[in-house]
């Protein structure tokens, strides 16, 4: 295993999220995601991009076969779903854009990231499968791989009313001491300066 430099509490500067993406399957754990990520950019004053991706567009020789309707129907209820969720108050006051993109996911998510310059990415995840439910499971985990900024992903346990306020009283931090876990550390080292919360450190033998 490669030797791990250390990590300087010095070097650690404040968390800047200009950038938050969301995306979202309009589930219920797509909604408990928003929530924290609404949370998140009221702290930081950081903007929202809520994104749903519906999938490609069969590619057909009628234009008026029934899958292009259907497909027309998708895109409609998508973009319904998003303005029922922009009038329901819970991204007042945050700057934010609601996108309907049609393509693979993975693809359209990392994309987006790039372009820009996002700096989280919040999901939601039940952990269940199957394309209806975009966020979930294996795909939130080839998203979390895929993604060159920083995941947060909220789980089906997670209690309501630790999803409106975007501080944490407590963060665990578990670690194998390898490259990858100790990129995570300065992370939540400076979430829990900026909540003033207590961080434990934790490696399992």
């Amino acid at each position: 295993m490669a030797a791990v430099q250390p990590v300087s509490l010095s070097s650690i500067s404040k968390l800047e999220l200009k950038h938050i993406l969301v995306p979202t399957d309009f589930s219920v754990c797509s909604r408990a995601a928003l929530k924290q990520a609404a949370a998140m950019a009221r702290l930081h004053g950081s903007d929202l991009l809520v994104l749903h991706v519906v999938p490609p567009e069969p590619m057909i020789q009628n234009a008026l076969e029934p899958a292009t309707w259907e497909y027309m129907d998708l895109v409609g209820h998508a973009q319904a779903q998003m303005q029922q969720a922009d009038t329901e108050g819970l991204l007042a006051g945050i700057p934010h854009q609601l996108l309907v993109e049609s393509g693979a996911l993975e693809p359209v998510i990392s994309q987006l990231i790039t372009a820009r310059e996002i700096s989280l990415l919040v999901l939601g995840t039940h952990g269940r499968s199957g394309f209806k439910k975009l966020l979930l499971g294996s795909v939130a985990e080839k998203i979390f791989r895929l993604a060159n900024c920083p995941v947060m992903t909220i789980g089906p346990c997670e209690s309501p009313s630790l999803l409106t306020h975007g501080r944490f009283q407590s963060i665990l931090f578990a670690t194998d001491f390898s490259s990858g876990s100790m990129q995570a550390l300065p992370y939540a080292i400076a979430f829990a300066q900026e909540s003033a919360s207590q961080l434990t450190l934790m490696h399992a033998v």
